[in-house]
């Protein structure tokens, strides 16, 4: 029995060890990984209530990008948390029986920020789905559905490009942001998939 042990030992020992070296190496190439470029769009909400409207929208103020970019969903005005609330929650009951998904609210989260998210490509399309034209099971804001008929706020949406093609350094740094921004929505990312 205790040689079996012994083993087990040498092997978490092993394990660990492998571990800690590609910890380090994320801990570098996360002190090294800088945004290659940043941008920026506004929408007011009201107008989000088009289809048409946002989707030229979108083509016009949202680049094509083959690039991994982290991006945040913000409103102008100042947001009265306690009437958001009442309307998600409303709402989330009756879209639910139309088989909509929403994007979960943060309870503890009280911000101006409405989502952090990460993609890989095609930006417009995940705004699309969180404007309300998209997949109605995929989960996301879905804003015309519950949030632009209340509202008439401005809506800015950034976007931060990084080079890389790593998929745990996006994701420790979509966690980043999320920790940091406090959305009221969209789960916390796990940082490490």
């Amino acid at each position: 029995m205790n040689k079996r042990i012994n083993n087990d030992e040498v092997i978490w020992d092993v394990v660990i060890d492998k571990q800690r070296h590609k910890l380090l190496d994320i801990e570098m190439a996360l002190r090294n990984l800088k945004p290659e470029a940043v941008g920026e769009a506004r929408i007011t909400t009201r107008k989000m209530l088009s289809r048409d409207f946002t989707r030229n929208w979108a083509n016009t103020h949202i680049p094509k990008h083959t690039q991994a970019l982290i991006y945040t969903i913000r409103s102008l005005q100042k947001l009265d948390i306690k009437e958001i609330d009442t309307i998600y929650e409303e709402s989330k009951s009756l879209l639910k029986k139309q088989k909509v998904a929403l994007s979960q609210r943060n309870k503890r989260n009280i911000s101006d920020y409405l989502y952090v998210g990460a993609r890989r490509n095609n930006l417009r399309n995940g705004l699309m789905q969180h404007f309300g034209f998209g997949a109605e099971r995929s989960f996301s804001l879905k804003l015309n559905n519950w949030f632009s008929p209340h509202f008439n706020n401005d809506i800015v949406i950034n976007w931060y490009y990084f080079p890389t093609n790593e998929s745990n350094l996006l994701s420790i740094i979509e966690r980043g942001f999320w920790l940091e921004l406090k959305p009221l929505f969209g789960g916390l990312p796990d940082g490490l998939r």
